[in-house]
């Protein structure tokens, strides 16, 4: 029978890319808004890094969640930035925003 040695077999390192911090509009029971708590439930099962937007990009405007995903990951290595464009037929959207 085939043996490994644990010291010889690596782990695996975990990466979610489908990570969202932020208060949600709809409340879904065992839903969890801050980074503080999707650190701890990543530490739980054992994801190394994740790809994360804001949800006020998601329900609100992009410009909005990126710049408050950008203050809330800041300091926190493990977590990425996925920022939230619009397309580009929605301009009347953009210069509001962006000006």
């Amino acid at each position: 029978m085939f043996q490994v040695e644990k010291a010889s077999v690596k782990m695996l390192s975990y990466f979610d890319v489908n990570c969202m911090v932020g208060r949600s509009v709809l409340f879904q029971e065992g839903s969890f808004f801050s980074v503080t708590h999707l650190i701890k439930e990543m530490d739980y099962y054992g994801i190394r890094e994740g790809l994360v937007l804001h949800s006020l990009s998601k329900e609100y405007h992009p410009k909005v969640g990126n710049i408050e995903l950008l203050k809330e990951i800041e300091v926190n290595d493990r977590l990425h930035g996925c920022w939230v464009l619009l397309p580009s037929h929605t301009m009347g959207l953009k210069k509001s925003f962006l000006m």
